[in-house]
């Protein structure tokens, strides 16, 4: 039985106003999307937070990468891009802030 039911929305902290509007804005047409920091599906106060981001990755179809130069920097945000390759989800990147050449995976 596949148990995957959401877009999984991966981002750094500082685009949050910008993952919250494409998150409120894609479940307001219907498209089940997961975010961290969303009261209904996101992290709970009680959930380990590692925990509950990759039981989020391996329940999702797919991963919604909010680029930007910052997000290359961090670990977390990698390793959630690296994840969602290494689990052949579908990625679907917006360019928010273009990231210098090089950085961003092919």
């Amino acid at each position: 039985m596949n148990n995957k039911r959401h877009i999984f929305i991966s981002y750094k902290s500082q685009e949050l106003e910008f993952a919250r509007r494409l998150f409120f804005g894609l479940q307001s047409r219907g498209i089940p999307v997961w975010m961290d920091r969303d009261k209904g599906v996101g992290i709970t106060v009680s959930d380990k937070w590692t925990n509950a981001i990759d039981a989020a990755l391996k329940a999702s179809i797919g991963l919604i990468v909010i680029v930007t130069p910052e997000y290359f920097e961090s670990k977390i945000c990698k390793d959630e891009l690296d994840i969602a390759y290494r689990n052949d989800l579908t990625i679907f990147p917006i360019l928010l802030r273009k990231p210098p050449k090089g950085v961003m995976p092919e």
